[in-house]
């Protein structure tokens, strides 16, 4: 079930990317992040996005249940963008945990400065991220930033 499910949403995202840049066995990485937000986004039921209104909801864990009803917590939506993506372009992302939240890094050269990376909140809609925003996350719960947390 969760296999097809993925599948399914895999073949959404290569189909629309497909049709804007032509056949490909990968898709260029920030093809596949910019077309990623047709399915996360805003709080439309048609569109995964964070459980803002029941976060502790037993169902918002399992997978199964996040990929049918596409509401889920930061780590299941974390894990859901991460396989869609990787089977789209081959890339693998970071998966970041910060005090109190989970977010997504692509992948980047060694030695780039983390001012030049990016992030990906998916609770939020598949948000953009900068470092500036992690820190600001991080100040949040009081604490410091390292730069070993990303």
């Amino acid at each position: 079930e969760i296999d097809s499910s993925l599948c399914e949403f895999t073949n959404v995202i290569k189909s629309s990317i497909q049709k804007r840049l032509g056949q490909s066995a990968n898709f260029p990485l920030l093809e596949v992040i910019q077309e990623m937000q047709t399915i996360f986004g805003d709080d439309s039921p048609n569109k995964f996005r964070g459980n803002t209104t029941n976060y502790y909801d037993a169902k918002n864990s399992l997978l199964h249940e996040v990929l049918t009803r596409k509401t889920g917590i930061p780590i299941t939506l974390a894990i859901v963008y991460t396989a869609i993506v990787r089977r789209v372009s081959g890339a693998h992302l970071h998966l970041i945990g910060l005090p109190g939240h989970i977010v997504i890094g692509l992948p980047f050269e060694e030695g780039t400065p983390l001012a030049e990376r990016m992030f990906v909140d998916v609770f939020h809609g598949g948000e953009h991220l900068s470092h500036s925003d992690l820190k600001s996350i991080v100040a949040q719960y009081g604490l410091t930033w390292s730069d070993e947390m990303a």
